[in-house]
């Protein structure tokens, strides 16, 4: 890879008649500009390189990119990049410069707006740290059989939204009590319990009880107000906590979502050792959990930079499934790790993750088991988030439950 001001189809013709690449492979060479010197075409046959000629700078996109690898099928590929054009739409191959194996970036690191991948996807390009730098990710076929370089690598998953599972209201004869009962635990902020009733609520649980020891003001009238856990299908605590107490005990055996001021007191780990738990912390709270669960006191930052291994070593250790959330959201379950890089900005709001919750609730109240509704939950606030169509920074966790009708 490299740059080059001037002479770019001399320097293509000289590594062409040299042989270099007469291997038999397929190559394309993708033009974006006409210069003063042409390319021998018998040299470009030699090497069996396929050309296609770009008139505009709007027509280098992921599409036509896409495109090239399905028609051509290229081993390799060779960029005549025309240096009026924006260099922000320049590609990075396989991982952008400047990026190390587990995705951090240099102070220089090249922030590309679509890379190309070779064989498979690299766990590193999904390093939150990596996202601005990465943009649209396209992995290419290197026209070998997959398993010869994934198997018995990586027990990771990128998500898609064809994993997405959402509720079906098929059966006719049917009642709310078939689509289970949703409880949510309300502490000092009930702002943050209402929005995960509601969310709850929206995402097909038949019947949604919000939990608390003080009255609550204009309580909406679809949200019933309970006193105790009694009757409840799945659980969700933690969100809007602050300093209210429960009796853990009461709920350990129910499926439960643990969030938010949850994984500030030791007894979160109550829950870690439930299969039928969902933990989603985002890194300052996964810092905390993790001293709790005896692997250490990490900063902020140490979580971030090592968020793959420390989420797969909790899933090791703790038989709960994990959601750490951040720019791309680690669902870590039996070792394995199940990647969303599908979210957006807009979910940067206070207030998201007490939605994301309340859809992994309904779920669970549903009879998900607690991977798939995991999965389903993030994948369905990022589909959500894509299908909004104000400004990104409007978007707010009102907006995120709106949209859970129209998925």
């Amino acid at each position: 890879t490299g740059f080059l001001e001037s002479g770019k189809t001399s320097f293509l013709q000289e590594i062409f008649e040299s042989g270099e690449f007469a291997d038999g492979e397929r190559g394309l060479l993708i033009s974006c500009e006409e210069g003063e010197v042409e390319l021998d075409e018998k040299a470009t046959l030699a090497c069996k390189i396929d050309t296609v000629t770009l008139d505009e700078e709007e027509e280098l996109t992921a599409d036509f990119l896409e495109n090239c690898k399905n028609v051509y099928k290229p081993k390799r590929v060779f960029v005549e990049y025309n240096g009026m054009w924006d260099p922000d739409t320049i590609l990075s191959v396989d991982m952008p410069s400047g990026l190390d194996i587990v995705g951090i970036p240099s102070p220089l690191a090249f922030r590309a707006n679509t890379t190309i991948t070779m064989g498979a996807p690299k766990l590193g390009l999904f390093n939150d740290l990596a996202k601005d730098y990465v943009g649209e990710l396209i992995c290419a076929d290197l026209g070998l059989c997959e398993g010869l370089y994934t198997s018995g690598v990586s027990s990771d998953f990128l998500l898609e939204m064809s994993d997405m599972r959402l509720p079906s209201r098929n059966t006719q004869n049917v009642n709310k009590g078939d689509f289970g009962h949703a409880f949510v635990a309300c502490g000092d902020m009930s702002g943050a319990a209402r929005l995960c009733a509601l969310s709850a609520l929206n995402m097909g649980a038949g019947r949604v009880s919000i939990v608390a020891k003080k009255k609550l003001k204009d309580l909406e009238p679809e949200i019933m107000l309970k006193r105790n856990f009694s009757g409840a299908s799945a659980v969700a605590i933690g969100m809007g906590l602050g300093g209210e107490l429960y009796d853990i005990d009461e709920i350990l055996a129910l499926p439960c979502v643990v969030d938010a001021d949850m994984f500030y007191h030791p007894s979160v780990l109550s829950f870690c050792a439930k299969a039928g738990a969902v933990l989603t912390p985002h890194p300052k709270e996964f810092a905390s959990l993790l001293a709790f669960a005896g692997f250490g006191e990490f900063s902020v930052n140490e979580v971030v930079l090592n968020r793959f291994a420390l989420a797969r070593a909790f899933s090791q250790k703790f038989p709960a499934t994990l959601v750490l959330k951040g720019a791309n959201t680690i669902i870590a379950n039996a070792s394995k790790l199940y990647i969303n890089c599908l979210g957006s900005a807009k979910l940067a709001k206070g207030g998201s993750g007490d939605v994301l919750s309340g859809m992994i609730l309904a779920l669970l109240a549903q009879g998900y088991d607690p991977l798939l509704a995991s999965i389903t939950a993030t994948l369905a606030q990022a589909k959500i988030a894509a299908n909004y169509s104000g400004s990104a920074f409007s978007y707010t966790p009102k907006d995120m439950i709106k949209g859970i009708k129209c998925l």
